[in-house]
């Protein structure tokens, strides 16, 4: 987690380790950095909870997810995480 002038960022970490983009938020109000990062982390943990199942169930090698560019969530000022480092 980063603030700057353009409001916070949150970013995670360790999706890049197996190959999948990390998810990236932008423009966090201040207050709001320690829950969005708990968001992103739960965000995080889906996305790869979801491509080990696919790994490991019966989707054959290699599995992938398809992601949208962004996933669009709303509070009182619209934020959204966006996937960068795309594979």
């Amino acid at each position: 987690m980063s603030f700057g002038d353009g409001g916070g960022r949150v970013t995670s970490l360790g999706l890049g380790r197996y190959g999948l983009p990390e998810l990236e938020t932008t423009g966090v109000p201040r207050d709001l950095l320690t829950a969005w990062g708990e968001v992103t982390v739960a965000a995080a943990q889906s996305v790869f909870t979801t491509w080990m199942a696919d790994l490991y169930g019966t989707t054959p090698l290699p599995a992938t997810i398809a992601l949208p560019d962004e996933i669009p969530l709303s509070l009182d000022a619209p934020l959204s995480i966006d996937v960068v480092g795309r594979v």
